[in-house]
């Protein structure tokens, strides 16, 4: 009876494995139309075309390049991938398990110098939680170079010098699920190739020492930013961080005797952050002074007195009149220019003073509050009044030159040769020889006279030299008789500034 039951399960078993051979089907795939180069052997579940059992695919000329293994669509098992030679080197090694990576993944290379490992991680769940890398020259080929083995949210280095010495071992803060992605350290120390420790880290605090190994150079508190000095086991120097308005400074305390002896604050350049804030109120002071000095002297304004050439008339009424006249009008133009003289050495200055502060002479701009300050003070209250004074003076003269030119063509003829002093009046007889003394007069009063006082003679000239033009071809009979009894120059001046015709 149990002979029967045996051979009854055996044959239950049998056609199940019968079974399941039938419902796989081989696929293969092929770098050419013909189907002689094989590209891909694989076998899938029959009607679902769903990856299950031996994957194997080949490069062009029928090297083997990858072989696996898939469970229901999944990677599954040693995944090989080779570099495609007739060794069938390998190239990378991989577990899988139900299509995630699941122990150990090995990487290679191959160059000239031969066939070695690169490194060697583990997986859990498709997440790298260990990764050892080897060092690949000829001499020290297969020596580990560095470790890290995550735990929880911790990574474990430790890296290697090639004579074998640690280098580095430390505890790493990391985000889980996200190897290598750290954040914070924790924990460790650094050494030299000899095996003396340079480096420490612990509590937050990193220590820094000396060749011996023991003196410690320097300590850095994570905790507080604060930055601490030694000599000899002795606090020199402290160098606290400082955050201010999206900017980074640092306090800096000398000591002597642990005792703080200087103290200051500077930018990540080493500028005295208070002397740069004091620069910048300065720079301040020195903008809002340059706009008061734009009010008070435009920088246009200045140009103007200083390029201030007189326009004579653009007609030429007659050579004569033209001769005559020039000189009348040269004299009146030196008065002017005496008196530009005054405000010469303000503009000469003037365009010194900019926007960007004062050229020295290494070419550089300075902000010097007090240079532009003792300018200002240079000009004075009346300074634009002196100059508007000026540019109306200017003017005068100008309109004064196109009508002397305009009289001494009109009214009178030669006699003689041009230039000899028979030049005769051909009409107002009386007037034009008033005209003569009253100009000659108030060209000698402006001697010695101030702004103001210039400026009321050039209107009386001004007003002389348009009325003759003016009365040239007008009847002025009553004008003649007075100007014929006046004896004296301020008398026919007189004449001229009160009377005139229609």
């Amino acid at each position: 009876m149990k002979f029967r039951i045996l051979f009854f399960i055996c044959i239950i078993i049998s056609s199940v494995d019968i079974a399941s051979a039938q419902n796989l089907v081989t696929k293969k795939t092929y770098w050419d139309w013909g189907n002689s180069r094989l590209h891909e052997s694989f076998t899938v579940i029959a009607g679902t075309g769903t990856r299950h059992g031996s994957y194997k695919e080949y490069d062009r000329n029928g090297m083997l390049l990858i072989s696996a293994n898939y469970n229901h669509g999944a990677l599954h098992g040693l995944c090989i991938e080779y570099f495609g030679t007739p060794e069938k080197y390998i190239s990378k090694s991989t577990n899988y398990l139900n299509g995630k990576k699941s122990g150990v993944e090995k990487n290679y290379n191959l160059g000239s110098s031969g066939h070695y490992l690169l490194e060697e991680c583990i997986y859990k769940e498709d997440e790298m939680i260990e990764k050892t890398s080897y060092y690949t020259d000829a001499k020290n080929r297969g020596q580990k170079k560095s470790h890290a083995k995550l735990v929880g949210d911790k990574q474990y280095n430790t890296n290697w010098f090639q004579n074998g010495q640690t280098e580095y071992k430390g505890i790493l803060q990391v985000t889980p699920g996200n190897y290598g992605n750290i954040t914070t350290p924790i924990q460790y120390t650094r050494y030299s190739e000899t095996g003396i420790l340079i480096e420490k880290l612990d509590d937050n605090i990193i220590s820094f020492y000396a060749e011996d190994g023991k003196t410690i150079t320097q300590k850095e508190n994570l905790s507080t930013d604060v930055i601490e000095c030694y000599d000899n086991g002795a606090l020199t120097k402290s160098i606290k961080v400082l955050r201010e308005a999206g900017n980074e400074y640092y306090e800096v305390s000398l000591y002597k005797d642990n005792e703080v002896y200087s103290k200051k604050i500077v930018d990540q350049n080493g500028n005295d952050v208070e002397q740069l804030r004091k620069e910048k109120l300065l720079e301040l002071q020195y903008d809002s002074l340059y706009n008061k000095l734009q009010e008070i002297l435009p920088t246009k304004v200045s140009m103007n007195i200083k390029e201030m050439e007189f326009v004579r008339p653009d007609v030429v009424y007659c050579r004569k009149g033209l001769y005559e006249s020039s000189g009348k009008s040269s004299a009146l133009e030196t008065a002017v220019k005496m008196h530009k003289k005054e405000l010469d050495d303000v503009i000469r200055l003037r365009n010194e003073y900019t926007e960007r502060g004062i050229k020295e002479n290494d070419g550089k701009y300075y902000k010097s509050i007090k240079l532009i300050s003792e300018y200002i003070d240079k000009i004075s209250r009346d300074f634009m009044q002196k100059y508007d004074t000026l540019s109306m003076m200017k003017k005068i003269v100008e309109q004064i030159s196109d009508d002397l030119q305009c009289v001494e063509c009109s009214y009178t003829y030669y006699r003689g040769q041009q230039g000899y002093k028979d030049n005769a009046p051909k009409i107002h007889k009386n007037a034009y020889n008033a005209y003569l003394a009253t100009t000659e007069y108030l060209t000698l009063s402006l001697e010695g006279k101030n702004l103001s006082e210039t400026l009321a003679i050039l209107q009386q000239y001004a007003t002389v030299s348009s009325k003759m033009r003016k009365w040239y071809s007008k009847k002025i009979t009553p004008i003649e008789k007075l100007l014929k009894k006046a004896e004296t120059p301020e008398a026919q001046l007189d004449i001229f500034l009160n009377n005139d015709v229609e």
